[in-house]
């Protein structure tokens, strides 16, 4: 078999047509690979990195979804582009390189559950100075990744994994053989896409996720609602090399790790696991108490709760 090094300079879009709700506060981002927002952390406030509400998504409401106005990279649609070749986040930096045929690894880290579901598409944009004109629904639609039949896989063979709630999820997805690029002539641009759930439900979802009391998207004017992708606090100006702070964490009422202990009292929520430096967090709800880790180089945030860098945690209760 032929191999070839293939370069996924990785793109991070929201579900088409997604419409923001006030009161919503979730967030994710897509980890492994690092998309280019959560990249050069550029994701800051509430409305960075979507695609302008229900109102500007529909035109109006003159559109029914899945018809839809929105950056191909999750940019506002007639807002500043930051995100797609040329923008401040577009740098051409290439974060994952794989072989054709290969089983690809990803890790999506979800702060707030909305259910839905996740699908992964790649374009092969043929010249990445033209990487505007190229990236469409379209070209995007000619490789529409499939999860890899692997042990653990939630539906191997299918392209949609479905939001399992809070946490860090891994997934494997296969890349189809003959999906090819040099990461310097042409290039693979890889788009998450994450169609929630919660306030519509996506058509043909499978039935194991199902939400039957709600309006099918697309029907009578529903839209699936938006959410914040991405959210990290903005890095610290850099300062002059000083000794190691990294300090012992404060003392705790529960053990590192210990879900029980620490979703104990009935608290529902998100709560830093102290002990344990706040590597990670628990998750609380009527379901059970869990213990989730967040990604490598960061730390969960007490005061936002959501993981992020670790020079904006102060990780006390």
């Amino acid at each position: 078999m032929r191999t070839y090094a293939r370069a996924a300079s990785l793109v991070l879009a929201l579900a088409v047509a997604a419409c923001l709700l006030q009161r919503v506060e979730a967030h994710g981002y897509l980890a492994v690979p690092l998309s280019r927002n959560a990249l050069h952390n550029t994701d800051y406030c509430k409305q960075c990195l979507n695609a302008g509400g229900p109102s500007a998504c529909s035109a109006g409401g003159s559109l029914e979804w899945p018809a839809g106005r929105h950056g191909m990279c999750g940019d506002p649609y007639t807002g500043e582009r930051k995100h797609e070749y040329g923008g401040v986040s577009a740098t051409g930096t290439i974060t994952g390189t794989y072989t054709e045929g290969q089983v690809v690894n990803m890790t999506i880290v979800i702060t707030a559950a909305h259910k839905g579901r996740f699908m992964f598409r790649v374009c092969v944009i043929q010249d990445p100075t033209s990487e505007r004109a190229e990236l469409t629904d379209e070209c995007l639609n000619q490789h529409i990744l499939m999860q890899a039949d692997v042990a653990g896989a939630q539906n191997a063979g299918s392209p949609y994994w479905y939001d399992r709630g809070v946490g860090s999820w891994d997934m494997a997805y296969q890349l189809p053989q003959g999906l090819t690029c040099d990461g310097v002539n042409t290039r693979c641009v890889m788009q998450w896409w994450y169609l929630t759930g919660n306030s519509c439900e996506p058509p043909n979802t499978d039935p194991k996720y199902a939400s039957p009391q709600l309006t099918k998207c697309g029907t009578n004017g529903a839209y699936p609602e938006e959410v914040r992708l991405g959210k990290l606090s903005p890095p610290p100006t850099k300062k002059s090399p000083s000794p190691s702070t990294k300090k012992s964490p404060p003392p705790a009422a529960c053990a590192a790790k210990d879900a029980t202990c620490g979703c104990s009292g009935g608290k529902t929520g998100l709560f830093a696991d102290i002990a344990g430096g706040c590597e990670g967090f628990f998750n609380c709800g009527a379901s059970g108490a869990y213990y989730m880790v967040c990604p490598a180089t960061t730390l969960f945030n007490p005061a936002t709760k959501n993981c992020d860098w670790p020079s904006a945690v102060t990780c006390k209760a």
